[in-house]
C-alpha cells in the first residue's frame, strides 16, 4: 500500500513538474505561446489630439495624421463612428490615401482642445515591428532608425484665421498596445507621437516631426 502511494506520489509530483515546465516554456514562446497557454491578449489603438492656442483661432480646418495601416484606420473609425471623446464643436472626416489616412477636423472657433479615441485591434499587434506591421502616424517621410526607435517627417494641413503673433501648438500621440494576464500581469506596446508648432494664421501644409518608440515592455508570456 504505501509503495503504491510513494508511486502516485512520484506520478503526480513528475505532472505537476511537466506542467509547471510546459507552461514555462510555453510562456516564453512569444507569440506562439498564446495559443498554447489559452490566453487571448487585449489588444488597441489608441489616440489623442492636444491643440493648444494663445489666442482664439476661427474657420479651422485641419488634416492630422492618424494611425493608419494598409488603407485603414481602425481608431479613426472609432472617432467617426461617435466612439471618441472631444468638444461638442469639433467635427471629424477621415480620409484615406494610398499610403495614409488622414483625420479632417474642422471647427468655427477653437482655442483649445483635447480629442481622440480608442479601439480593438481584433488581433494581436506587433509592437516590435510597427513600421511594417502596425498602424502608425503617416505618411512616413525621410526616416532615421535607431534601436527600437525611429524619427522621421510626416505632414499636417493647417488652415485658420487667426492673430499675426497666435502661436498654436498641435500634439498627437498615438499607441498601439497588447495586454494579458496569466499568473502576473504583462503588455507591449510602441509609442508614435508628432509635434508642430505654427505661428500667425495658416494656409497650407506643415511638415512635422514624428517619433516612434518600440519593443517597449514584456515579450514573455508567463513569470
Amino acid at each position: 500500500m504505501q509503495s503504491t502511494a510513494k508511486v502516485l506520489g512520484l506520478i503526480i509530483a513528475g505532472l505537476v513538474v511537466f506542467i509547471f515546465a510546459f507552461m514555462t516554456i510555453a510562456g516564453f514562446l512569444y507569440p506562439a505561446g498564446f495559443t498554447v497557454l489559452g490566453i487571448v491578449p487585449d489588444s488597441t489603438y489608441s489616440y489623442d489630439v492636444g491643440i493648444k492656442a494663445s489666442s482664439e483661432i476661427s474657420n479651422l480646418t485641419l488634416f492630422l495624421p492618424i494611425p493608419s495601416y494598409k488603407e485603414d484606420s481602425l481608431v479613426g473609425v472609432s472617432i467617426i463612428d461617435k466612439n471618441g471623446y472631444g468638444p461638442e464643436n469639433l467635427k471629424y472626416e477621415l480620409f484615406g490615401a494610398k499610403e495614409s489616412m488622414m483625420l479632417k477636423v474642422s471647427a468655427e472657433t477653437l482655442e483649445n482642445a483635447i480629442f481622440g479615441g480608442v479601439a480593438g485591434a481584433g488581433s494581436l499587434i506587433d509592437t516590435r515591428e510597427p513600421l511594417k506591421n502596425s498602424a502608425i502616424l503617416s505618411p512616413v517621410n525621410s526616416i532615421s532608425t535607431g534601436m527600437d526607435s525611429a524619427v522621421y517627417d510626416t505632414y499636417i494641413y493647417a488652415k485658420y484665421d487667426a492673430r499675426e503673433d497666435a502661436i498654436v501648438e498641435i500634439i498627437i500621440s498615438a499607441k498601439g498596445e497588447n495586454k494579458w494576464s496569466f499568473l502576473t500581469s504583462k503588455s507591449n506596446s510602441y509609442t508614435n507621437t508628432v509635434k508642430l508648432m505654427l505661428k500667425g494664421p495658416q494656409s497650407g501644409w506643415q511638415t512635422a516631426g514624428a517619433d516612434l518608440k518600440y519593443s517597449i515592455g514584456d515579450y514573455t508570456i508567463t513569470l
